[in-house]
This record gives structure tokens, C-alpha cells and sequence, in this order.
């Protein structure tokens, strides 16, 4: 009992000694904390100037870091691009020679068809913020490197459309026949507002006006005709050349191309729409190569329409001397082709589409519209 006792008046004594020094320690920490509060203090109000002047310097280099960084951009009705510096524009109005390849056979005109899409699809990407010819946003690149890139690819879509246009008559038959359509581009519209037409170029139609591909210097002006033969009175005879691709409607028995010129006894047509009223025929050739179209038989009628551009032609009843020959020969023109084709033609007319008679047997006028066999 007493021992218990003893034990209880000790656990008393350390608990008192423990509270004590826990109360000192928590007063020494307050005391701290006060002397710590009130040097802040102090120290606060002694560097107010000093905090002022590094705030500031902090919002100067923030300014200055914006500064910089709209000094490397400029902004261009709507779009952004790398400053400039003092650039200058590199394009360069010039003739591309799309026609004197094609003439010349350098380039098909499948791949010129090709081209003009590929050149189509570049140029819209500009309305994404992107640059023709390049995967490069206008960020990388400056207003001007975007505006030469832009006329390039604008002068390569004229001139291929004037080439078209000049040859075969019409330029929407490029577009239409290909789904390809330069409409113009939003980004042009906000900006230079260019137009295809102001590149194209004098020496194009100089060209070409030299090869006969100009219906102010064709052989003959031509308004439209009807030559009927239906009383098997008359002969007609005609062919044409600058064939280019040809289609086949087999429901309708007819092939359809266009021409460089036709001939139809003495009247000569350009850049037209052949409809031939006959099925019997092998249209697969290269159409880079010069093309002739003749028809093989009698002709019973032979039709144009000046204002559609479109000839006619349909042959007589077939008899059996001519039954193993096809309706017609579409061929490239070499000496042998004209001979396998029976074909006459006239020098004047290879002169006006070719530029000259290919090395190839010509006739006069009066031997092709009253030929002797």
C-alpha cells in the first residue's frame, strides 16, 4: 500500500514537470512568431520602394516579352503571319509554255489535265491558313511569300485554261469535264482580289495563232450547214484533225470527240464537237499524238450548228464490200494511216492545225471534193 502510494505521488511530480515544459515550449514558439510577424513588418515597410521598383521591372519585361513577340507577327485582314523585314516580292509574269508542249507533244493532254487539278487543289489551301505548293502554315511564312505563291499557282490555272480555251473553244469544258473548279478563294477575295485573266499571256496566242488554232485565220469561216445525200445524188467527203479523246454510246450506236477542224467538202469548222452516228470504230489511241478522224463508206448527211459547235455526221446504208472495214478510223498521222484510211487531206488544213503537212501526202481542194479513184 504504501508502495502504490509512493508510485502515484511520482507519476504526479512528471506530469507536473511535463506540463510546464510543454507551456515554456509553446511560449517560446509564441514569442517567435510575434518577433517573426513584427520583422516582417519592418522589412516590408523598409523595402516598400525596393518591391515597388522590382514590380515594375517584372511588368516592364512582361510588356517587353509581348513586344517582342507581336514585332515577329503581323496581322493581314484576318490571318497572321511572319513579319516581312523589308522583303520583296520574287514572282515573275511569264509564259509557261503550256502550249508549245502540247503542240509539240512534250506534254499529253492528260497530263495537262492533271496538272490543272493538282494546281486547283493547291491553291484553295489558302482559305485552311495554309501556303500553296507547301505544307507551311502562314505563322512560318510572310504576307508576301504567301501572295507570290498564290499568283504562281493563278498563273498556272490561266494559261492552262487559255491554252484549252484558244484550241478547243471553250474553257468550262476543261473544268467540267475534269470536276476540277477554280471558283476563286475567300483569302483572295480579302486580299490582292486577283483574277485569272490577268495572267495570261500575248505570246500564248501569238503561238498558237501561228499553228492555226485562231478561227480568224481558218481556212474558211463557216456558218452553219446542212448537206444532205439522201437521193444518193452527191458525194460528201470530209475528215478532221486534232482529234483528241473520244467516247463511245453504245446505246445510242454513236462516238462522240472534239476536233481541231473538220472539213465537210469545202466548208471547214473549228474547234468543235463531233457526233458521229456510229458505234464501229476503235477510239483507243494516245491523244498526244496528232489524231486524224476520217469516215469510211458513204455519207448520207453531214450537219452543224454554229451556235453549239457540234458536227454531225451519219453514214449511208452499208453494203457488203464495205462490211469487214469499221464505220471509221480515228489514227495518229503518219504516211501508212493515211494510206490504210484511205484518207485525203488537204495541206492547208494539216498547215492551220499543225503548223505544217507532217511529212505526210496532201491533195488540192478540187481533189478532195471531186476525187478520182
Amino acid at each position: 500500500m504504501l508502495l502504490q502510494n509512493l508510485n502515484n505521488s511520482n507519476k504526479k511530480k512528471i506530469e507536473k514537470k511535463n506540463i510546464i515544459f510543454y507551456a515554456i515550449i509553446g511560449l517560446i514558439f509564441l514569442l517567435n512568431l510575434i518577433e517573426w510577424v513584427n520583422f516582417k513588418k519592418e522589412y516590408d515597410k523598409k523595402n516598400e520602394k525596393l518591391l515597388k521598383i522590382k514590380s515594375l521591372v517584372q511588368k516592364e519585361n512582361l510588356e517587353n516579352k509581348i513586344k517582342n513577340t507581336n514585332q515577329d507577327f503581323e496581322i493581314k485582314n484576318g490571318y497572321k503571319y511572319r513579319k516581312s523585314n523589308g522583303e520583296s516580292s520574287t514572282f515573275t509574269p511569264r509564259n509557261l509554255k503550256y502550249a508549245e508542249n502540247l503542240i509539240n507533244n512534250l506534254v499529253s493532254y492528260e497530263n495537262l489535265q492533271k496538272e490543272y487539278c493538282e494546281t486547283v487543289n493547291e491553291i484553295v489551301k489558302v482559305d485552311n491558313g495554309i501556303m500553296p505548293g507547301t505544307t507551311k502554315p502562314f505563322e512560318e511564312v510572310t504576307y508576301i511569300q504567301v501572295d507570290d505563291a498564290y499568283r504562281e499557282y493563278l498563273q498556272k490555272i490561266a494559261q492552262i485554261r487559255q491554252v484549252f480555251d484558244t484550241i478547243y473553244g471553250n474553257d468550262n469544258d476543261l473544268e467540267t469535264g475534269l470536276g476540277c473548279y477554280y471558283k476563286g478563294t475567300y483569302w483572295n477575295n480579302k486580299n490582292s482580289q486577283y483574277e485569272a485573266k490577268q495572267f495570261y499571256n500575248d505570246e500564248i496566242i501569238k503561238f498558237l495563232n501561228n499553228h492555226g488554232y485562231n478561227e480568224e485565220i481558218s481556212p474558211t469561216a463557216t456558218d452553219s450547214f446542212n448537206i444532205n445525200n439522201d437521193n444518193y445524188d452527191s458525194q460528201i467527203n470530209a475528215y478532221c484533225l486534232g482529234v483528241r479523246e473520244a467516247t463511245k454510246n453504245n446505246s445510242k450506236y454513236t462516238t462522240t470527240f472534239k476536233a481541231s477542224l473538220c472539213r465537210v467538202n469545202n466548208n471547214v469548222v473549228r474547234n468543235v464537237t463531233v457526233i458521229f452516228e456510229d458505234n464501229d470504230i476503235n477510239i483507243n489511241h494516245d491523244t498526244s499524238k496528232n489524231l486524224f478522224f476520217v469516215p469510211i463508206g458513204y455519207i448520207s448527211y453531214a450537219k452543224y450548228n454554229s451556235s453549239s459547235k457540234i458536227l454531225n455526221i451519219d453514214l449511208q446504208s452499208r453494203g457488203t464490200a464495205l462490211k469487214d472495214l469499221p464505220a471509221g478510223y480515228i489514227l495518229p498521222i503518219t504516211s501508212r494511216n493515211i494510206e490504210i484510211a484511205f484518207a485525203k487531206i488537204i495541206d492547208k488544213d494539216l498547215i492551220a492545225v499543225y503548223g505544217s503537212t507532217l511529212g505526210v501526202a496532201t491533195v488540192s481542194e478540187e481533189e478532195f471534193i471531186s476525187p478520182s479513184f
